[in-house]
Parts: C-alpha cells; structure tokens; sequence
C-alpha cells in the first residue's frame, strides 16, 4: 500500500504519494513539513496558506521534473511558488505559452478549420 500525505492549500486539498515529497524532495520545503519531526499526525492535512490552483502545478513539477505551463498561469508567478517551496528549478525546464503565442494559434487553426468546411460543402 502507498503511503500518502495530505495538503490543504489555500483551501483546495491535495493527497500524494510520501515518497514523492519525503525521499524524492527531502530538501524542500514540503519535504521537511512531511517529515516525522514536523508532522505530528500523517493522518490530517498540512495546511499551507498559498495559491491551490497553483499548487497542482508544483506537484506536477516534482512528479516530473519540467512542466509546459497553460497560458493562464504566467511563468514567473509558477517560479516564485517554487521559490517559495524550495524547489530548484532546472535550466529550461519550465515551457510556458504567450498568450500572443496561443491567440496565434487558435487564428490558424480557425483558418484550417474554415478551409476544411468550405472545402466539404463544395
């Protein structure tokens, strides 16, 4: 059985697997809020006064070590919740799209998708 740990940040709450944070990320932040010293019962949630929505994100990160963002979140605001959490960011391993970038994109697909009709109804 996978031992978990249980987060409530800013009101959204999160379950993940010990070893994920524990013994992959003992150096964090979280890694030392899990630990024996600090938490006293593994059974409640940690709660952490912090952006829920952002926090999904975090987890990712750790899960996978790089992460392409939604153009919602803006880069530098997913690096400072990882500054916050003691997180070293790798070079180059956070992606995340302009939204420039994905305006331009939907433009095109609309213009593939308008192509695609007017050729069906010839």
């Amino acid at each position: 059985m996978v031992e978990t740990v249980k987060f409530n940040v800013g009101g959204k709450l999160y379950e993940c697997s010990r070893d994920l944070i524990a013994n992959q990320n003992p150096e964090t932040m979280l890694g030392r809020l899990v630990s024996e010293v600090w938490q006293s019962d593994p059974e409640e949630a940690i709660f952490i006064d912090r952006d829920g929505d952002l926090f999904a994100h975090v987890l990712n990160y750790l899960r996978y070590g790089s992460l392409e963002l939604p153009v919602t979140v803006p880069k530098s605001m997913f690096e400072r919740e990882l500054d916050y959490y003691g997180v070293t960011v790798e070079k180059e391993s956070i992606t995340a799209v302009t939204p420039t970038a994905y305006l331009e994109s939907l433009t095109i697909e609309r213009r593939l998708a308008k192509k695609k009709l007017q050729a069906a109804e010839e």
